[in-house]
Order: C-alpha cells, then sequence, then structure tokens
C-alpha cells in the first residue's frame, strides 16, 4: 500500500478554465474547422474559437437528416444560414459559393475555401450554454451572434436575448439528469442537434 503523503508537491496546478463561459466575448479568434465523423458514423464540422488565454469555445454542426424531404430541406437551408454567419458574418470571408452533393463534399469544399483566411481575424461573438449545459454558439438563424471586432462596439448588434441560454441548467431543473462524472453520450448531443427546429420562433 502507497503512503499517505502530503507536501508542496501535492498543490493543484491551476491551469484556468479550458472552455469559454456564456455571455458577449470579444477579441476572439478561429482556431481551427474540421469536418469528422463520430464513433457512430455521424459526420459533422466542427468551428473552434478561442479567447486570449486560450479557452475555447466550439459550434458543432451535423449531417443534417429527417426522411421528410421538406423538413430537411429546411434544416439544410438553416445551417448554412448558420455557417455563412459564422464565416462571412465573422469577417473571415466576404461571400462563400459552394455546391455540393452532399454534406462532406460540402464541409470539404467549405475547408478547402477558408483555407488559413481565419488567421488573425478578430472577432466578437455570443456564446450560450446548449441543453447539455455546454457552451458553444447560438443555432438560430434569425438574429445577429458574430462580428468581425473591426464594428465598434457602441455599433454592435450582437445583445442578449430572452431566448438565450445564459446559465448552466441545475439538476433540480430537469426532470432527468445523468451522473455529471460520467462521459457525454454523443449520440444524444447529435439527436439534439439533429432534432426538428421548425416550432421555435426563428
Amino acid at each position: 500500500m502507497p503512503k499517505f503523503k502530503i507536501s508542496k508537491e501535492n498543490k493543484l496546478q491551476d491551469q484556468g478554465s479550458s472552455f469559454i463561459e456564456a455571455g458577449i466575448h470579444e477579441d476572439l479568434e478561429f482556431d481551427r474547422i474540421t469536418y469528422n465523423v463520430s464513433a457512430n458514423g455521424n459526420k459533422f464540422l466542427a468551428f473552434y474559437l478561442k479567447d486570449l488565454s486560450g479557452a475555447e469555445v466550439s459550434k458543432t454542426e451535423w449531417e443534417p437528416k429527417d426522411e421528410n424531404p421538406e423538413k430537411l430541406k429546411n434544416k439544410v437551408n438553416n445551417q448554412m444560414i448558420r455557417i455563412h454567419h459564422i464565416l462571412v458574418g465573422s469577417g473571415v470571408l466576404s461571400e462563400i459559393n459552394i455546391e455540393a452533393d452532399d454534406f462532406e463534399e460540402f464541409a470539404n469544399k467549405l475547408i478547402d475555401l477558408v483555407g488559413d483566411k481565419y488567421k488573425d481575424v478578430k472577432i466578437r461573438a455570443k456564446v450560450v450554454y446548449d441543453d447539455n449545459n455546454y457552451t458553444t454558439l447560438p443555432n438560430y438563424t434569425k438574429y445577429i451572434w458574430i462580428e468581425p471586432m473591426s464594428v465598434p462596439k457602441e455599433k454592435s448588434k450582437i445583445r442578449i436575448l430572452g431566448i438565450d441560454r445564459m446559465e448552466r441548467i441545475r439538476p433540480d431543473d430537469t426532470s432527468s439528469q445523468s451522473n455529471p462524472f460520467e462521459s457525454v453520450d454523443t449520440s444524444e448531443s447529435e439527436k439534439d442537434n439533429n432534432k426538428d427546429k421548425s416550432d421555435l420562433p426563428f
């Protein structure tokens, strides 16, 4: 059995939070944009932003899926609006013109188009909590939530809205909570990102 010994060597090595908290943040930069496939086969694009301390927030765009052709078309359209806002609204690109037959082709064309144009572009963005208590960028397509830092703060159009979740859900606010010390089931996150948003006001 090991000895129970404590000394200055046991001091906590505080490295700060690695995730950006909810709020409107300035001087963010894109760190990377990636395309990948989850362990259970779901394709996604991920946009990573970081602040001056290196803390990150990501926005994941899953391949839209729906058996209803009209709903699928709506999901794809909303996704294109969000991606356009992320890259053009931030000032990384001046415009995007891409056409692809499937999500993977689109993702790879987009990454090729962006290249390293995001480097050194300073961004202001709104960060919110999702249904799984992770910080991310908003999902709606009607209001501005990202813009270049070249927009003066007093002229910024980014606002905290009533629909924005700016605080984590407490355990007593939900009818069912998973063990917070268990690893997150990626499939649940994907279901949440792929569920139909047509009943929302945006």
